[in-house]
């Protein structure tokens, strides 16, 4: 009955062409995430407007994940960050926690891991208790632009959901955040050849498989021709 549930669990369609789903679907979909948030012992109504659908699939935002992690954890403070000097897909970040107190000698080996990913420095810091995971921007990033204004901070949520995929999966299982289900849709769209621009309306019509004066057209995916890129033959 609520008119703020969030739209992707209560309607369907393109943007302006939206059309509400049946009250049966939307109790299914909004009982998808208050599965979630009580297997994470979260308040349901507060989980909602963090959820996402990708591609037809159920994702959340990194900040509610990383809010979940530091909660339900174990850890004896919430995780923590370190990061390179680098530039473009070169930073990165370094999330770490522990069950106990960092040691201070546990700071020069994150700098090493973060700066040059050094393994040594990973497998030391293991040995210490303290649990680390490095991204890079070029690991993690999507055509989202905030991953060109603000890419601290998307390094943040994406190494704090890897951090809990391989010290503490039980947490999330198979939830994914929206930057991973972005990832997955972008891997299974198909690759769109980028050709030189028609030149002539024969060229073009060869192109296409179609008639020179366009009675049969049989367009092709791997062709990207814009009106404005063709030269009109004078008549």
């Amino acid at each position: 009955s609520a008119s703020l549930i969030p739209e992707h669990l209560c309607m369907s369609g393109r943007k302006g062409e939206k059309v509400y789903l049946s009250p049966e679907k939307v109790v299914g979909n909004i009982l998808l995430v208050v599965n979630q948030a009580l297997r994470w012992g979260m308040d349901p109504i507060a989980i909602m407007p963090e959820s996402y659908v990708v591609g037809g699939k159920l994702a959340y935002q990194g900040k509610c994940v990383a809010a979940v992690i530091n909660s339900r954890a174990g850890l004896r403070r919430p995780l923590a960050y370190k990061f390179n000097a680098k530039k473009g897909d070169e930073f990165a970040a370094v999330c770490y926690g522990s069950m106990s107190d960092v040691p201070p000698e546990a700071s020069p080996l994150l700098k090493r891991y973060v700066e040059n990913e050094d393994r040594e420095a990973l497998s030391l810091l293991d040995d210490m208790g303290v649990l680390a995971v490095r991204v890079s921007v070029g690991q993690a990033k999507t055509d989202k632009d905030i991953w060109r204004t603000d890419p601290e901070q998307k390094l943040v949520y994406n190494t704090a959901i890897k951090w809990a995929r391989r010290h503490r999966p039980e947490i999330v299982m198979g939830v994914m955040t929206e930057d991973e289900a972005d990832l997955i849709v972008a891997a299974h769209l198909p690759e769109v050849k980028q050709l030189a621009p028609a030149k002539t309306l024969d060229d073009l019509a060869d192109r296409l498989g179609a008639d020179r004066n366009g009675i049969t057209l049989a367009p092709s995916s791997e062709v990207v021709v814009k009106d404005s890129q063709i030269e009109h033959e004078k008549t």
